[in-house]
């Protein structure tokens, strides 16, 4: 049947979206220890859009990569809570559409770094999602560089606070800034009025158990 003649419903169910959910929801039964990995319960889908769409050789590799690693936790892996199997989930579709090298390298650190993020709760699986799925890497490296910053403010200051990261207009450190807070990932400060870049900024609350899960959690002392 041609395109055209297809119903919207067959369409959408055609789609690689449709397909990878279903995947993953049938790997993934609450009432049972899970198979499988995520990685290989959605790979078949995967690498049938692969060779439709011809994607390079780093994507499968990651996808290999990342799928190895995870059978190394082995039991540890059946006793994921269902925000961790969601967020694997979701970090794995946003690999399939990720063709930045530094980015694919984040994400597996994030995937990779699941199993040690027993706090994950549904809000943070969906919230993280699409953190994830939007977010550049350079955006996550600066905010990784930075996260002991308590403010991020534009313009010069009256006086130097060592809590404080000054960004100065046109570089690419306040365009990184204004992408993170388009993604809520930085939030204007209290009394600080809605003018654009003026005033003082804070990373949102959830900020360093994003980038736990991403770069790794901060080494003490």
């Amino acid at each position: 049947m041609s395109d055209s003649k297809k119903s919207a419903m067959e369409l959408i169910a055609g789609s690689t979206g449709v397909q990878m959910a279903a995947a993953a929801l049938a790997a993934f039964d609450p009432s049972k220890p899970p198979t499988m990995s995520m990685v290989s319960a959605l790979l078949p889908v995967l690498l049938t859009s692969l060779a439709r769409i011809r994607a390079d050789k780093r994507l499968q590799d990651w996808m290999d990569e990342v799928d190895s690693r995870l059978r190394l936790l082995g039991d540890h892996l059946n006793h994921f809570s269902d925000a961790q199997y969601r967020l694997t989930v979701g970090i794995v579709q946003t690999a399939f559409e990720t063709i930045d090298e530094e980015k694919l390298r984040l994400l597996k650190a994030a995937i990779l770094n699941i199993a040690g993020s027993d706090y994950l709760s549904g809000f943070h699986a969906q919230w993280f999602s699409r953190i994830l799925r939007d977010v550049s890497a350079a955006e996550i490296n600066f905010l990784a560089k930075h996260r002991d910053a308590m403010w991020f403010s534009f313009g010069a200051p009256a006086e130097r606070d060592n809590g404080t990261v000054y960004l100065e207009a046109g570089t690419i450190e306040a365009t990184l800034v204004r992408g993170a807070i388009n993604l809520g990932l930085i939030n204007r400060g209290p009394g600080e009025g809605t003018a654009s870049d003026t005033g003082s900024y804070q990373p949102a609350p959830f900020v360093p158990e994003l980038l736990d899960l991403i770069v790794g959690k901060k080494a003490e002392g």
